[in-house]
């Protein structure tokens, strides 16, 4: 009879006896060991990787920072008189002021303050699903 499957509780040995023939675990219990720990890690994995509200809100963050930095840009075009300059009355207008590589993305939405010209706002960009905002500032030209 094989060892692995050899049950010395039916033929009535004692612990002592039986120790001379185990010198490990059986197949059955490495499997259920490690079916407990995969388990466990994917009980782990669910709870410390699920990174998709972080990745939202970096995304919605980057859209803001993009906003911001354009924004500042058509601000230095109104005060040098550039005709490069984009007219800014409110918080929707500056995504005039992105380059046309980089649109604003699809399904962001920003809301709409008014901004007076040389003067400043803060904006508020909200992610597709709703979940994220951002702030960035306005910068109001004529």
């Amino acid at each position: 009879m094989h060892r692995l499957f050899y049950i010395p509780f039916a033929l009535g040995l004692h612990s002592v006896e039986r120790k001379k023939y185990f010198k490990g675990f059986s197949i059955f219990e490495l499997a259920i060991a490690i079916l407990i720990m995969v388990i466990l890690m994917s009980i782990l994995a669910v709870k410390f990787f699920d990174l998709a509200p972080q990745a939202r809100q970096q995304a919605t963050n980057s859209v803001a920072d993009a906003l911001n930095v354009a924004s500042a840009l058509n601000y230095t075009y109104y005060r040098s008189g550039s005709p490069k300059m984009v007219i800014v009355a409110n918080c929707q207008n500056v995504t005039a002021a992105l380059p046309p590589s980089q649109p604003m993305p699809v399904g962001y939405t920003i809301n709409s303050l008014a901004i007076l010209p040389g003067t400043t706002q803060t904006c508020t960009v909200v992610n597709p699903d709703g979940t994220t905002t951002a702030t960035f500032i306005g910068r109001g030209t004529a």
